[in-house]
């Protein structure tokens, strides 16, 4: 899989204090050119837990803050098919998104 195509496989966000954010290697800010930054549906830190439900529906497990979403589809490229699992997984703090993980994987 991926070959010499690089893809981002999965990610994580965590809200942090809006006071001037500490740059590292491992965490570079962001230049403004690619922000506001959020998912295809526009889910992103700061969104309501109501957003969240009416784009993606209930989800399919609770734990505690957390929100569990997982999909499986398949997906047909040229001849030959392929299977798509994405997870994402959601905290709400404050009744809005304050941390989030999301994996996808790609396999025939």
């Amino acid at each position: 899989m991926g070959g010499a195509d690089r893809a981002v496989l999965s990610f994580q966000a965590k809200a942090v204090s809006r006071t001037a954010p500490e740059e590292s290697a491992d965490c570079p800010i962001l230049p403004k050119s690619l922000l506001p930054v959020s998912l295809g549906n526009r889910i992103w830190l700061g969104s309501s837990e109501t957003q969240l439900n009416k784009f993606l529906g209930e989800p399919s497990a609770r734990r505690g803050d957390w929100r569990y979403y997982a999909s499986e589809r398949k997906i047909q490229l040229d001849t030959e098919d392929f299977y798509e699992l994405g997870y994402l997984a959601v905290k709400i703090e404050e009744a809005v998104i304050a941390h989030l993980y999301q994996s996808q994987i790609t396999s025939n």
